[in-house]
């Protein structure tokens, strides 16, 4: 048995990229991407485990998706092994998604190398085989899907309780299908924030503890010294998670404003020669990190810095005249 997944929009961390990959099998999810992730945020913190991501309040809330969230030790009160637990979930179309240990997880990095608690989505199983389906990360670093037997999956979900664990919560998923629109009133929000470089977390502090980030443009402050200390380090990987988050915000920009503008949201039609524009020098930052981490040249994060420069610029005053026309 396999629940449907689509190539989601988004891929750079997996806690984004699994819920996508189940909503956007329907059209009308599209309309939420559009209503979010806009607004960027970069934690200053050292060793932060996500220091550059779209902001969100809750990566589980979403008009798509019926969720039911619990912790590892109330799944534990449940009559059923974690094999026959995520078998009745899939039966019952849920996706489960939880954290595993995947040094017992085929196709990983981690696999039978370190002991390392990472995020995965089973969507299917074979009874036959004795193997779940999962979607994630593979060795390569492709976001695929794999096969996993049931006993290393029972192994990897056990181990959790003798390594280091932040993340104790399980998920289920089940994709609905429900009416919902653009807002171009959120959008142009959302855009003044950006290019402001506003805290949006204060929006939601009633119910949560406000986030202290760098946020939209400022961002790419932080990027930049992110960046600048590679001169210093030659030896280390830049992560080009951080310049694929840049690309995906771009990407999604311009289908964003391509809807806004065949839609009537705007008061008169944009070109969307500037949003392209845009894209292509995300792809340059992009392709410039991952040259990087080959080459070792540093002369490659001065050309990156100054392309990250003409990119924050020519953001600036194309969101600029695109929050005039919302």
């Amino acid at each position: 048995m396999e629940l449907k997944l689509v190539n989601p929009s988004i891929k750079s961390y997996q806690f984004i990229a699994f819920p996508l990959a189940i909503i956007e099998q329907y059209d009308e999810s599209k309309k939420w991407l559009f209503n979010n992730f806009i607004q960027l945020a970069y934690d200053n913190q050292k060793n932060s485990p996500v220091p550059f991501c779209f902001y969100m309040l809750d990566y589980t809330i979403n008009p798509f998706l019926d969720v039911m969230r619990f912790s590892r030790e109330i799944k534990n009160l449940v009559n059923l092994n974690i094999i026959e637990f995520t078998q009745k979930a899939i039966e019952n179309n849920y996706y489960l998604y939880l954290n595993v240990d995947e040094y017992y997880i085929p196709n990983r990095k981690s696999y039978t190398k370190q002991h390392y608690s990472h995020d995965i989505l089973a969507y299917g199983f074979d009874k036959n085989k004795k193997v779940f389906k999962v979607l994630g990360y593979d060795n390569t670093m492709k976001f695929a899907p794999s096969e996993v037997p049931y006993e290393k999956f029972a192994n990897a979900y056990t181990s959790l309780d003798k390594i280091n664990n932040d993340c104790e919560q399980i998920c289920l998923f089940k994709p609905k299908i429900e009416p919902y629109e653009v807002s171009g009133s959120i959008i142009k929000d959302r855009l003044i924030d950006y290019i402001e470089s506003k805290n949006t977390s204060l929006q939601y502090a009633d119910l949560r503890e406000p986030w202290e980030r760098s946020y939209g443009l400022s961002a790419y402050t932080s990027l930049k010294a992110y960046f600048e200390s590679f001169k210093r380090n030659s030896f280390e990987k830049i992560d080009p998670i951080n310049s694929l988050i840049i690309l995906e915000h771009k990407r999604l920009m311009r289908d964003r404003v391509n809807f806004l503008s065949s839609n009537g949201f705007l008061k008169e039609r944009i070109d969307l020669a500037s949003f392209e524009e845009l894209e292509k020098l995300s792809e340059t930052i992009h392709l410039l990190c991952l040259k990087f981490n080959i080459k070792r040249d540093i002369s490659i994060i001065d050309n990156l810095i100054n392309i990250m420069n003409i990119l924050k610029d020519k953001e600036e005053q194309t969101y600029s005249k695109l929050i005039e026309l919302l």
